[in-house]
């Protein structure tokens, strides 16, 4: 949720800190725990419940996705 937020609120953003433009969070997902075994999954899918879940892998910038840029009315160049 906090990257997700924090992707829409800077959304917009022009230029960082660091004077770069935001480049949004990606987050990577991986299995939790071992794969369980066919005989636990049977027993799971009987309790309606599949699988251990996912925990977060890393969280990292996307740089694949090219940057836009529009003009303003204000004559300053805008990164989306």
């Amino acid at each position: 949720m906090d990257i997700i937020s924090g992707n829409i609120a800077n959304a917009n953003t022009t230029r960082t800190e660091d004077g770069t433009p935001y480049r949004r969070k990606v987050v990577t997902f991986t299995e939790k725990g071992n794969r369980p075994s066919f005989s636990q999954i049977l027993e799971g899918s009987r309790r309606n419940v599949a699988g251990t879940g996912v925990r977060v892998d890393r969280v990292h910038e996307d740089n694949e996705t090219e940057i836009k840029m529009a003009y303003d009315s204000a004559g300053l160049s805008r990164c989306r």
